[in-house]
């Protein structure tokens, strides 16, 4: 699959943007990750436990299927 900003990314290797002109959206994109990592509802790390519970669950149904219990 193709990235949705293929042809932006071509453009730009293909020399149609100046050094500051490149400068300048690296710089706007800078500022929109970080607006939504500062904005994002995700947690900072991830709940292991249930992440293990999941694990544990998936499991049991797997030897469910497999042995028929």
């Amino acid at each position: 699959m193709q990235r949705p900003d293929a042809n932006l990314l071509k453009t730009i290797l293909n020399g149609a943007w100046s050094y500051d002109e490149l400068i300048s959206w690296a710089g706007e994109q800078e500022e929109l990750v970080s607006e939504l990592h500062n904005t994002s509802e995700l947690k900072q790390k991830p709940d292991y436990e249930k992440i293990k519970e999941l694990c544990v669950e998936i499991m049991e149904e797997a030897e469910k299927d497999k042995f028929g219990y």
